[in-house]
């Protein structure tokens, strides 16, 4: 176990440098509801590793017109891997109906299917 010490230190010390370095994030879209009450928010993240490497997330959340990017309100999220096809798209079905659509083969995280009131539907597209 002792020669294993040094290891898990470094180990520890690779996680904590992961995590302390957050994301920056930008809103790539917006799309209104039909009645132009809500909009969904396509929010693009980067997220540096603690390795030098970077992750690529895309986030949509769900929010009254005119509100600004607010985690609490992600309703979606997908690591892109860097690839714009790989990210989700989005529209309205109805006033209270939001589709979010990403390819057959992605790595969806899919948070919510309903917040505050509107329903999250989720499809597939090749």
């Amino acid at each position: 176990m002792c020669a294993l010490k040094p290891l898990l230190v470094l180990v520890a010390a690779m996680v904590t440098c992961s995590c302390s370095r957050g994301c920056d994030y930008k809103v790539a879209a917006r799309a209104e509801s039909p009645d132009g009450s809500l909009v969904a928010l396509t929010v693009d993240g980067v997220c540096e590793g603690g390795l030098g490497g970077s992750t690529v997330i895309q986030e949509i959340e769900v929010a009254p017109n005119g509100a600004k990017a607010d985690s609490r309100n992600v309703v979606f999220a997908v690591d892109i891997g860097g690839s714009v096809d790989a990210g989700p798209r989005v529209r309205w079905l109805s006033e209270k109906v939001l589709e979010i659509s990403t390819p057959a083969r992605s790595f969806d995280n899919f948070i919510k299917q309903s917040y505050e009131g509107v329903t999250i539907v989720h499809a597939t597209r090749e």
